[in-house]
């Protein structure tokens, strides 16, 4: 197996695929500083341990591990110990390397959460700063597809192909003045074909000149592939514009059904659940030993806080909602998290599990939280 091959063992940034990994922070030239394969693909780590074989650092100066991609096709790879400069080595050489390799793109923003021996997340590194100008430019991609999608303006088509297959996903699109007949996304897709086994779906784009909202019109019933769609639109903001789209359903010349992409209008600002939960995670992530920070939880939902008046304001609605129990927490020296409150709380620890287990596959961060105990106060947390 050649070397070439091995710097392709990356596997396609779709949501919940979980993968093994291998990685060093030591010098290794022109070969790969990270090398991963999915699990579903090599489940008994054949396929990885046959790279690590070739590769020149050898498996003694690495790292193994097990990473997942998260919903917003993110790589988190978790790691013991994970050594200092390592994301910084790794950056580096994927900028190094891009030009030739355009699928090293699929590690811009990956992030290494470093795991202590009692499993817990001890830090986070990442920082989008490294990957600044760092675009995916592989074929498919939803960066390029954007590239096209811009040049498509009132009064104006593009041909259209959205592909999917078991773990990939590819979008390409071409304006009819680029290309009248079609043949640039025909090659494109026998191209990107010859990779994989992929369904598709073929339309035509049109801008409405009135409005300038989209409509995908296709022979092909919308309704097998509008989430599959809407899934790889919403995880490429570049695509955001396609949100409002309409999707046209044709037979023999006429219209036989409509339906919008999404029920939504293109979101200008996080939804505040999501904006919650995603500070929630961050603060959990970052925790130090011995800092105080603030909870609620109720309804599903669990919302940190560096801040008690903070932590009011933000969770008004929801606790006019939901009820819900709330106190403080910090992290003590021997690792666990003590929560205390003014409250009995009796079910306090099993709706926490349940929200752990709801969320650490995605973010490894809420680990912290597994040797959870509690403890009810006075009013002077006593």
């Amino acid at each position: 197996m050649s070397r070439k091959k091995q710097k392709l063992r990356i596997p396609y940034p779709k949501p919940g695929i979980q993968f093994w990994f291998w990685m060093t922070e030591k010098d290794t030239q022109n070969a790969p500083p990270i090398l991963c394969t999915s699990m579903l693909k090599d489940p008994d780590l054949q396929q990885l341990n046959n790279l690590i074989k070739l590769h020149p650092i050898g498996e003694d100066k690495a790292h193994n591990g097990v990473g997942v991609i998260d919903r917003s096709g993110r790589f988190n790879f978790n790691l013991i110990d994970a050594p200092e400069g390592i994301l910084q080595s790794i950056a580096s050489w994927v900028k190094k390397n891009i030009s030739a390799q355009p699928e090293l793109s699929r590690l811009r923003n990956m992030r290494i959460l470093s795991i202590n021996q009692e499993g817990i997340v001890a830090k986070v590194y990442e920082d989008q700063a490294l990957w600044e100008g760092i675009e995916s430019t592989e074929l498919g991609s939803g960066y390029l597809a954007s590239k096209v999608l811009s040049q498509v303006k009132p009064g104006t088509k593009a041909w259209f192909e959205f592909g999917t297959g078991d773990e990939q996903q590819y979008l390409f699109i071409s304006t009819h003045s680029d290309d009248p007949t079609g043949n640039i996304l025909a090659k494109q897709s026998q191209e990107i074909n010859k990779t994989g086994s992929f369904q598709k779906i073929s339309a035509v784009l049109k801008c409405m000149e009135d409005s300038g909202k989209f409509i995908l019109s296709s022979e092909t019933r919308w309704s097998n592939w509008q989430k599959l769609l809407l899934g790889f639109v919403t995880q490429n903001p570049s695509l955001h514009a396609l949100l409002s789209a309409s999707l046209v359903q044709m037979g023999k010349g006429k219209v036989l059904a409509i339906q919008p992409l999404s029920q939504k209008e293109p979101p200008k600002k996080k939804d505040r659940s999501t904006a919650l939960f995603d500070r929630s995670i961050a603060l959990l992530g970052a925790m130090k030993t011995g800092e105080e920070l603030y909870y609620w939880l109720g309804g599903g939902h669990f919302v940190v806080e560096d801040s008690k008046s903070v932590l009011r304001k933000n969770t008004e609605e929801l606790r006019k909602a939901e009820g819900g129990m709330h106190g403080r927490f910090a992290l003590s020296e021997k690792g666990y998290i003590l929560f205390r409150s003014t409250y009995a709380h009796n079910d306090f620890l099993l709706s926490l599990s349940k929200w752990t287990k709801k969320h650490y596959r995605m973010h490894k961060q809420v680990l912290v939280l597994r040797k959870s105990r509690f403890c009810q106060v006075d009013s002077k947390g006593m």
